[in-house]
């Protein structure tokens, strides 16, 4: 389970907007993702992903290798799911 805070998706920052969080639970000793909870102003645009991905059996890595629009809330389920092989909170807004 990894929790982003929105203070560090560029779309939240750029519409100086960055209250909420997104949080990704993936199965345990595997890597599809189980469970989502996205707490966010803009929380719609995020929970579709997220529920396409359960229902389909998609994995936290599958995910985060995705082509996400830059500048948009959906970027954030994205980076979320990069937290659980990096830290995406040391990165500048323009890392890949």
């Amino acid at each position: 389970m990894f929790r982003l805070d929105l203070d560090n998706v560029p779309q939240a920052l750029a519409a100086r907007d960055t209250r909420g969080f997104i949080k990704l639970i993936k199965e345990r000793g595997g890597h599809r993702l189980v469970g989502a909870r996205v707490l966010a102003p803009e929380g719609g645009e995020h929970i579709m992903q997220a529920a396409m991905a359960i229902r389909r059996g998609i994995g936290v890595s599958e995910i985060a290798a995705m082509c996400h629009p830059y500048l948009t809330q959906a970027e954030g389920i994205k980076l979320c799911a990069q937290m659980f092989h990096r830290d995406v909170t040391k990165l500048s807004c323009c890392s890949p």
